[in-house]
C-alpha cells in the first residue's frame, strides 16, 4: 500500500501539468453534462412550484366563490401540496448536487498539493491516508 501511494504521488508531481490538464478535462465533461442536466432539472422544477403556488391560488379563490365545493378544494389542495413539498426537497437536493459537481475541480488541486506533501512518505499512518483518501 505504501509503495502504491509512493509511486502515485512521484507520478503526479513529474506528470503534474499532465494530470491537472487531464483530470480537469475529464472532470469539466462530466460536470459540465451532469451540470447542464441538473439544472434543467432545477428550473422544471422551479417552475411547477410556481405553477402550483398559482394552482392552488385559483382554486382557493373559485372554492370562496362557489364554483368549487369543499371536498374537491381539499383534494386538490392536499395533492398540489404534496407535489410542492416533493419538488420543494428535489430542489434542495438538485442544489446540493450542483455545488458537488462545481467542487470538483477544486478537489483536483486539493489532491495535488496532498501529493506535495506526502512525496517522500516513509510511513503510511492512518492520517496519511485518511487526509489522501479524502483530498
Amino acid at each position: 500500500m505504501l509503495s502504491h501511494v509512493q509511486r502515485v504521488t512521484d507520478y503526479i508531481l513529474c506528470h503534474e501539468d499532465y494530470f491537472r490538464k487531464v483530470m480537469e478535462e475529464q472532470l469539466r465533461v462530466e460536470s459540465t453534462e451532469k451540470l447542464t442536466v441538473l439544472k434543467k432539472q432545477l428550473a422544471r422544477n422551479e417552475k411547477r412550484i410556481a405553477d402550483l403556488k398559482r394552482l392552488f391560488m385559483k382554486i382557493y379563490e373559485d372554492n370562496v366563490n362557489g364554483k368549487l365545493s369543499d371536498d374537491r378544494f381539499d383534494m386538490m389542495s392536499q395533492s398540489y401540496d404534496a407535489e410542492q413539498k416533493q419538488l420543494e426537497e428535489e430542489v434542495l437536493s438538485i442544489q446540493q448536487e450542483i455545488e458537488v459537481q462545481e467542487q470538483q475541480i477544486e478537489n483536483i488541486e486539493k489532491f495535488v498539493q496532498k501529493a506535495h506533501k506526502y512525496v517522500h512518505i516513509e510511513e503510511l499512518t492512518p492520517y496519511a491516508l485518511r487526509e489522501l483518501v479524502s483530498a
